[in-house]
C-alpha cells in the first residue's frame, strides 16, 4: 500500500517538474487567463483609466498634504482638486474607445459625461468669488454629491458590461 502511494507521489512530482520545465522552455501557450482578444482590449482600456484615476488621487494628496501643512484644514482651496479632475477627465476622455462593443462605449461615454459635469461643477465653484470647499453653500454640496453617486453609478455600469464580455475588473470597483 505505502509503494503504490509512494509511486504515485513519485509520478505527480516527476510530470509536474517536466510540465514545469517545458513550460519554461518554450511558453505556457496551454494556458489561457479566460480573456479573448475583446476581453483582453477592454481590460486593458479599463486599466488605462484606472491608471489616469491613480495619478489622480495622487495629485490631490500631494496637494492636500501642502495645504495642511500650511494651514488649518478649513484652508482648502479647490483649485488644486479641480485641476487634478480636469487632468483625469482629459486624459480618460481622450482614450480611443473604437473598438469597445457598442454598449460598452455607449457606458463608458456616459461616465465621461458624468465626469465632465463634475469638472464643470468644480471649475464653476474655482471660478466663483469664494472658492473656498468650507464656504460654498448646500446647494454646491448637493450637485457635488449628486455628481459623484452619477460617476460610481456609470463606472459600475462600465465594469457590469465589461464583466459580460469577460474582461478582469478584479480591483476597478
Amino acid at each position: 500500500m505505502l509503494k503504490g502511494i509512494s509511486g504515485i507521489a513519485a509520478f505527480v512530482l516527476t510530470f509536474g517538474l517536466s510540465v514545469s520545465l517545458v513550460g519554461l522552455l518554450f511558453g505556457f501557450t496551454g494556458i489561457s487567463t479566460g480573456e479573448t482578444g475583446v476581453s483582453a482590449e477592454i481590460t486593458d482600456f479599463l486599466r488605462q483609466d484606472v491608471r489616469n484615476g491613480n495619478f489622480r488621487d495622487r495629485e490631490i494628496r500631494r496637494y492636500l498634504s501642502k495645504r495642511y501643512s500650511y494651514g488649518s484644514e478649513y484652508d482648502l482651496k479647490i483649485e488644486g482638486y479641480s485641476e487634478s479632475v480636469s487632468k483625469y477627465v482629459r486624459a480618460s476622455s481622450s482614450m480611443n474607445d473604437a473598438s469597445l462593443p457598442d454598449d460598452l462605449r455607449y457606458a463608458w461615454r456616459e461616465h465621461m459625461e458624468a465626469w465632465l459635469a463634475h469638472d464643470k461643477l468644480l471649475r464653476g465653484a474655482e471660478n466663483s468669488s469664494r472658492s473656498d470647499l468650507g464656504c460654498c453653500n448646500e446647494a454646491f454640496f448637493v450637485r457635488y454629491r449628486n455628481g459623484v453617486a452619477e460617476i460610481n453609478e456609470t463606472w459600475h455600469q462600465v465594469l457590469r458590461i465589461a464583466e459580460r464580455y469577460g474582461a478582469n475588473t478584479r480591483g476597478m470597483y
